[in-house]
């Protein structure tokens, strides 16, 4: 391999870290204020609500599907929290049930994608719609409801010096951690990413794994409903928008394959405190709110290409392998 080649294929395989370094070193340079203690603990509050829903993305993609409703989900699942509180003021009983909506609507996810044969894209897609309806429904004419002090005791206290979004979130990012390195179901899951119809064949059944996941993102997308509309005090109309985008962008940040079959916890996580920096780096240095979109297209498009050319590289280095030891042989 010539050394421009080596020099490819350094930089194919590990992209996504030589640009976290160059952005630190930016940030570090640009904005010290960022990294004092109540920016950061401002940051992870944000951070955990989006980290709760990418724990389950991570597993869903790595079985080789993709959810864009789970903001949708967030919505609803907040709206849903509110209005069971204003009906009983009782924020168990509101988490419960935005635990359920939200787990009925990522169950019929599940089925209608790998039960019926739905493609996820157009399935999930629509879903977001009707969440987005369903959610702006229930608000009706109140285009901002603002509860009261105790409904933000859940969202507002902290633990440790730390927003209790974020230690709920680090606890069942252990606990993801746990899942996906440490038992069968997760062996299952990355297995069903790299060759779903080979699991199939050998008696595993990939609907039930890939229902699973699909369920328990429903279940996180719940809680983080929950906890954001009592981090912010209330509901508003459309919340949820762009949610599963920064979802979808710190998972594939993190490392996670879209491909299916690769990535962990661990990289979601860096992938989650990435994306949440980058969202209040640009509220701070004031870039326009319509160069958002942009932005966060160009992070994830990057990302994803780095990915593809990463396989293609290790693709090509296999060939050239083994074309060497087939030589090897031959003389």
């Amino acid at each position: 391999m010539s050394g421009l080649s080596k020099v490819r294929s350094v930089v194919f395989k590990n992209a996504t870290p030589i640009l976290l370094a160059i952005f630190a070193i930016f940030v570090v340079v640009k904005m010290p204020v960022f990294f004092t203690p109540d920016n950061l603990i401002s940051l992870s509050s944000q951070g955990a609500i989006w980290g709760l829903a990418a724990i389950g993305m991570t597993m869903l993609i790595i079985t080789g599907v993709t959810d864009v409703s789970v903001g949708s989900q967030i919505y609803l699942g907040g709206v849903i929290t509110v209005r069971v509180f204003q009906a009983t003021e009782s924020m168990v009983l509101g988490l419960l049930c935005s635990i359920l909506v939200c787990m009925a609507v990522s169950a019929f996810n599940g089925f209608a994608i790998v039960k019926v044969g739905l493609p996820s894209m157009i399935t999930t897609l629509a879903v977001q719609q009707v969440c987005n309806g369903t959610a702006s429904l229930i608000i009706g004419k109140d285009s901002v409801i603002t509860m009261p002090d105790e409904f933000s005791v859940w969202g507002q206290t902290r633990v440790l010096g730390l927003p209790i979004s974020a230690v709920l979130f680090l606890a069942l990012f252990v606990v993801g951690c746990v899942v996906m390195n440490c038992t069968k179901f997760g062996r299952y899951v990355y297995a069903i990413g790299n060759n779903s119809d080979a699991m199939a064949a050998s008696g595993v059944n990939v609907f039930r794994i890939r229902e699973i996941t699909f369920i328990i993102t429903g279940i996180l997308c719940g809680i983080a409903g929950t906890f954001n509309v009592s981090r912010i005090g209330g509901a508003q109309f459309n919340m949820g928008i762009q949610m599963e985008f920064s979802c979808m962008a710190a998972v594939v940040v993190g490392g996670t394959s879209m491909l299916g079959g690769s990535g962990n916890m661990i990289g979601t996580l860096l992938g989650v405190f990435v994306i949440a920096a980058l969202d209040q780096l640009l509220r701070m240095f004031s870039v326009s709110v319509y160069l958002y979109n942009v932005f966060w297209g160009g992070i994830v498009l990057f990302t994803v290409s780095m990915d593809l050319l990463k396989k293609y590289q290790e693709r090509h280095e296999r060939e050239l392998k083994n074309l060497a030891a087939q030589e090897d042989e031959q003389s």
